[in-house]
Protein backbone atom coordinates (compact mmCIF):
# COMPACT_ATOMS: atom_id res chain seq x y z
CA UNK A 1 0.00 0.00 0.00
CA UNK A 2 1.23 3.33 -0.69
CA UNK A 3 0.67 6.37 1.25
CA UNK A 4 1.76 10.26 1.76
CA UNK A 5 3.61 8.78 4.47
CA UNK A 6 5.78 6.01 2.64
CA UNK A 7 5.19 2.01 1.72
CA UNK A 8 3.28 -0.27 4.00
CA UNK A 9 4.37 -3.55 2.70
CA UNK A 10 2.13 -6.90 3.84
CA UNK A 11 1.87 -10.13 2.46
CA UNK A 12 -1.47 -11.50 1.92
CA UNK A 13 -2.81 -14.75 3.81
CA UNK A 14 -6.50 -13.72 2.11
CA UNK A 15 -6.68 -13.14 -1.48
CA UNK A 16 -9.91 -14.03 -2.81
CA UNK A 17 -11.53 -12.52 -5.91
CA UNK A 18 -14.92 -13.14 -6.97
CA UNK A 19 -17.02 -12.17 -10.30
CA UNK A 20 -21.07 -11.86 -9.75
CA UNK A 21 -22.03 -10.50 -12.97
CA UNK A 22 -20.63 -6.95 -13.47
CA UNK A 23 -19.29 -6.41 -10.08
CA UNK A 24 -16.78 -7.79 -7.84
CA UNK A 25 -15.92 -9.82 -4.36
CA UNK A 26 -12.59 -9.02 -2.86
CA UNK A 27 -11.50 -9.85 0.35
CA UNK A 28 -7.82 -9.56 1.44
CA UNK A 29 -6.12 -9.96 4.63
CA UNK A 30 -2.61 -10.07 6.06
CA UNK A 31 0.12 -8.64 7.89
CA UNK A 32 2.71 -6.11 6.97
CA UNK A 33 5.01 -3.36 8.06
CA UNK A 34 4.92 0.09 8.27
CA UNK A 35 7.59 2.39 6.63
CA UNK A 36 9.48 2.88 10.26
CA UNK A 37 9.47 -0.76 10.70
CA UNK A 38 6.01 -1.52 13.33
CA UNK A 39 3.72 -4.39 12.49
CA UNK A 40 0.30 -4.12 11.46
CA UNK A 41 -2.90 -6.43 9.72
CA UNK A 42 -4.20 -5.18 7.04
CA UNK A 43 -8.07 -6.17 5.78
CA UNK A 44 -9.80 -4.59 2.57
CA UNK A 45 -13.11 -5.58 1.69
CA UNK A 46 -14.62 -4.43 -1.66
CA UNK A 47 -17.96 -5.21 -1.29
CA UNK A 48 -18.09 -3.27 1.88
CA UNK A 49 -15.40 -0.25 0.03
CA UNK A 50 -13.29 -0.27 3.30
CA UNK A 51 -9.80 -0.75 4.05
CA UNK A 52 -8.38 -1.27 7.64
CA UNK A 53 -4.51 -1.16 9.13
CA UNK A 54 -4.42 -2.14 12.48
CA UNK A 55 -1.12 -0.76 14.02
CA UNK A 56 0.97 -2.71 16.21
CA UNK A 57 -0.42 -5.95 15.81
CA UNK A 58 0.25 -8.92 12.99
CA UNK A 59 -2.48 -11.33 13.36
CA UNK A 60 -6.32 -11.25 12.61
CA UNK A 61 -8.74 -10.55 15.85
CA UNK A 62 -5.68 -8.88 17.96
CA UNK A 63 -6.71 -5.31 19.41
CA UNK A 64 -5.25 -1.79 18.61
CA UNK A 65 -6.04 1.15 19.75
CA UNK A 66 -4.65 2.50 17.14
CA UNK A 67 -5.53 1.66 12.97
CA UNK A 68 -5.41 3.67 9.42
CA UNK A 69 -8.88 3.44 7.96
CA UNK A 70 -10.79 4.29 4.56
CA UNK A 71 -13.99 3.68 2.67
CA UNK A 72 -17.31 5.00 2.24
CA UNK A 73 -18.39 5.09 5.86
CA UNK A 74 -15.05 6.51 7.45
CA UNK A 75 -13.82 8.94 4.91
CA UNK A 76 -15.24 8.54 1.12
CA UNK A 77 -15.81 5.59 -1.44
CA UNK A 78 -12.23 4.67 -3.29
CA UNK A 79 -11.96 2.76 -6.62
CA UNK A 80 -11.26 -0.90 -6.80
CA UNK A 81 -10.11 -2.22 -10.59
CA UNK A 82 -9.48 -5.86 -11.13
CA UNK A 83 -7.46 -7.08 -14.20
CA UNK A 84 -7.32 -10.87 -13.81
CA UNK A 85 -5.67 -11.88 -10.24
CA UNK A 86 -4.34 -7.81 -10.34
CA UNK A 87 -6.15 -5.85 -7.77
CA UNK A 88 -5.89 -2.04 -7.11
CA UNK A 89 -7.78 0.66 -5.33
CA UNK A 90 -7.22 4.51 -5.55
CA UNK A 91 -8.75 7.54 -4.26
CA UNK A 92 -7.75 5.91 -0.92
CA UNK A 93 -8.47 9.09 2.03
CA UNK A 94 -6.86 7.12 5.12
CA UNK A 95 -7.92 8.68 8.12
CA UNK A 96 -5.63 7.66 11.96
CA UNK A 97 -7.75 6.51 14.28
CA UNK A 98 -6.91 6.20 17.78
CA UNK A 99 -8.82 4.71 21.02
CA UNK A 100 -11.41 4.70 18.54
CA UNK A 101 -11.47 8.71 17.60
CA UNK A 102 -10.82 9.93 13.85
CA UNK A 103 -8.11 11.82 14.44
CA UNK A 104 -6.60 13.11 11.50
CA UNK A 105 -6.50 12.46 7.69
CA UNK A 106 -3.11 10.59 6.56
CA UNK A 107 -1.34 12.65 4.05
CA UNK A 108 -2.08 11.33 0.57
CA UNK A 109 -3.12 9.93 -1.85
CA UNK A 110 -2.57 6.65 -1.12
CA UNK A 111 -3.50 3.24 -3.30
CA UNK A 112 -3.41 -0.08 -2.74
CA UNK A 113 -2.03 -3.08 -5.16
CA UNK A 114 -2.16 -6.25 -4.68
CA UNK A 115 -1.18 -9.84 -7.13
CA UNK A 116 -4.09 -12.02 -6.24
CA UNK A 117 -2.46 -14.92 -8.27
CA UNK A 118 0.00 -16.10 -6.05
Amino acid sequence: MTTGAGEYRFTPQTCAVAQEGAEYDIEIEGPGKTPDGEPFWLSFSSTGNELGVSLGVDKPFDSSTRALKAGQHISSPFKVEVAGKQVRATGIELRRIEDQRDTVAVPGPSSLQVDCGG
